[in-house]
């Protein structure tokens, strides 16, 4: 009988490889980011997608206002539904915060993890002493207000700004749906608990081979923090994607596919692109 973590966020699974690679979404969106990559992730992989509980689609009594105002609350589920699915080795694919929600798991449970794919993400957002995460606390003030204040005019602007694309683009459209579908509190609290949060101190200790993807030009995550991730994680790779805007697995699918291909060794050609550094 699966848990109710499972039921809740609606774990499915595609494939029956010999390994498991489970991919996560960010805020805003659900699973459904992920359809493009199934068919060809499941030819050597059992692919494993669920929704967040912050997400619109999962069972809105599953979320709980103070386990989910920590990140450890996402770690939690993660870690449920490999033992749900009894998985007890995977690659783990996540898209900003489920990027570090991999990242920390894999510190609980070095043994879980065969490797981590993280797609825009950020141990710290806010600019800290010389470190440059994007964002002042006057600037987290105002994006807590205007959530708070007006959801639907925040979600609005936010879209286009950090998809990188025009109101009207499908991706643009896609996130924005998602945004507006997610309860106002739940977004408040799931943004501060992203926004605020610092992991920097503790992304020397990641063991688990990494592979960070970032895009040139990402409204969310300057390049800086990007950086600090591939210095601080011990032989991770940093893998720059030639596209712009925070959701290249959305609006860039030509160019990230690939690119979770070689980092899941299911690139036939074997080769690893120019713009890599080791």
């Amino acid at each position: 009988m699966p848990s109710w973590t499972t039921r809740a966020l609606n774990v499915r699974q595609v494939g029956d490889g010999p390994k498991a690679v489970v991919l996560a979404h960010g805020f805003g969106a659900n699973q459904g980011v992920w359809f493009p990559y199934l068919e060809p992730l499941s030819r050597g992989y059992r692919v494993i997608t669920y929704d967040l509980p912050c997400a619109a689609t999962a069972d809105r009594e599953f979320f709980d206002m103070t386990r989910h105002r920590k990140i450890d609350g996402y770690i939690d589920d993660l870690m449920a539904i490999l033992d749900d699915l009894e998985i007890a080795n995977c690659a783990f694919v996540g898209h900003s915060v489920s990027g570090m929600v991999g990242l920390l798991a894999s510190l609980r449970r070095r043994d879980r993890f065969s490797k981590i794919v993280a797609i825009g993400a950020s141990a710290c957002y806010l600019n800290r002493d010389a470190y440059q995460g994007g964002f002042s606390q006057e600037d987290l003030k105002q994006v807590f207000l205007a959530i708070g204040s007006n959801y639907r005019n925040w979600a609005q602007a936010y879209a286009p700004y950090v998809v990188d694309r025009p109101m009207h683009d499908s991706a643009t459209t896609r996130f924005l749906d998602g945004l507006l579908a997610m309860r106002g509190d739940v977004a408040l609290a799931t943004a501060q608990m992203i926004l605020l949060a610092d992991y920097r101190a503790l992304m020397n200790q990641v063991e688990t081979p990494s592979a960070i993807l970032q895009t040139r030009s990402d409204p969310a995550v300057p390049m800086a923090a990007a950086t600090f991730l591939h210095d601080h994680i011990r032989g991770s790779t940093l893998e720059m994607i030639d596209a712009s805007g925070h959701m290249p697995h959305m609006t860039s699918v030509d160019l990230v596919l690939p690119a979770l291909q070689r980092h899941l060794d299911l690139d036939s050609s074997g080769g690893m692109p120019a713009a890599t550094v080791g």
